[in-house]
């Protein structure tokens, strides 16, 4: 079909007709009141030809997103992002602005990353250094699904979220709590009203199973790409996975854990007995009058969520095969794996304390020995205040 005014006439007749894109683009326009064509960057005759064409096949979306994307000559990454976007703007639409000016409450999960610096608690692994953590790993699987990493690094991850993960990435210029409500207004959502303006490297909103991720545009790339993996590690550790246990395991609560009811006595002690969640970890976007986490539960689930960004940026295995000790790791982390000073140099240290040392000689004991080589004192000395920039 290469009559132009044929194919936009077809795409029109389109929009009442699910499992197209057309009516994606006309379901978006209704709740948003804007052109999603200038909101992500389609141009007009690729509107039209986009509307022709079915939504990717849930069992086959990368390989359909990239077919389309072809014929339609759009950017894999916008098709999805307008995908993903539709989805979050209307879960987080349905939900009343009285509900959504709490963020802690209702099936809602929000949390952010600030520019204050953060430290890791690094969990040890044991003597096994290859072996991770177990919420850890399943976090990764859920992450990559059949998918596996690139291998290239430094790994930018907006792609393979957008395919992999029901959430959307949005870019804000200056990104604070005050500007990310100005977009929610926009797009006709409820706002964080609740929560005190502060500037943001990042923040997350997670709702019935689909989630936005807002992230500083104007920050620099290291940081940025650093903001985008933290973030999706709440989603997938503190939202998608514990909500995806519900839906196996109990069904019937899910409506409780979006908030749509509050379970009965009945059922909060049925989900005691089977360790069912009833609830998320939902205020990790507040935080106290010093700018700190409002509770250890809070840091704890920060600590996670950059673990797990961490081991999507720099598997700690392809890390350790690439180096010997700590400084050498701290010039591959910024260099290979783009990631900032700082939390390089903790990651490097964390490492450093995981490789098998060598056995303490008869030597060693009596003070004697040689100077071992510096990855010992190398991780001793590291300044832990290096700042992230």
């Amino acid at each position: 079909m290469s009559d132009p005014a044929l194919v936009a006439k077809t795409a029109d007749r389109l929009r009442t007709v699910a499992g197209f894109f057309a009516f994606e683009l006309d379901r978006y326009r209704q709740l948003t009141h804007l052109d999603p064509a200038s909101e992500f960057g389609i141009a007009a005759p690729s509107l039209s030809a986009l509307g022709l064409c079915r939504l990717p096949r849930r069992e086959h979306y990368a390989h359909d997103l990239t077919a389309i994307s072809v014929r339609v000559r759009v950017p894999e990454e916008d098709l999805a992002n307008f995908l993903r976007t539709a989805d979050a703007v209307g879960a987080l639409g349905s939900r009343g602005s009285a509900q959504a000016s709490s963020p802690g409450s209702n099936g809602l999960m929000a949390a952010a990353r600030d520019h204050a610096l953060a430290y890791t608690e690094f969990e040890e692994i044991g003597a096994n250094a290859t072996t991770l953590p177990g919420w850890l790993g399943q976090g990764i699987d859920r992450f990559w699904g059949e998918n596996a990493g690139p291998e290239q690094f430094p790994r930018d991850l907006q792609l393979p979220i957008l395919i992999n993960l029901p959430v959307a990435i949005i870019e804000i210029d200056d990104l604070t709590v005050a500007n990310l409500d100005q977009w929610l207004q926009v797009h006709q959502l409820p706002t964080f009203a609740a929560v005190a303006n502060r500037p943001l490297r990042g923040c997350l909103a997670a709702y019935a199973g689909v989630g936005i991720l807002f992230v500083d545009r104007s920050d620099d790339h290291d940081q940025r790409r650093v903001t985008v993996a933290h973030e999706i590690g709440h989603f997938v550790l503190d939202y998608l996975l514990p909500r995806e246990d519900v839906a196996r395991r109990r069904p019937d609560l899910l409506a409780v854990l979006d908030g749509e009811r509050a379970p009965t006595d009945a059922e909060r002690f049925d989900a005691l007995l089977a360790d069912v969640p009833v609830g998320f970890h939902t205020h990790l976007l507040e935080r106290d009058a010093h700018g700190g986490h409002l509770s250890s539960a809070t840091a704890q689930v920060e600590d996670r969520a950059e673990r797990l960004a961490l081991e999507l940026l720099a598997p700690m295995r392809s890390v350790m095969r690439e180096t010997a000790t700590a400084a050498d790791s701290r010039a591959v982390l910024r260099e290979r794996f783009g990631l900032p000073a700082g939390l390089a140099t903790r990651y490097a240290n964390h490492i450093a304390r995981l490789r098998p040392q060598r056995p303490r000689s008869l030597l060693d004991a009596i003070g004697l020995a040689e100077p071992r080589d510096a990855e010992q004192s190398d991780v001793a000395t590291v300044d832990d205040q290096e700042t992230e920039s």
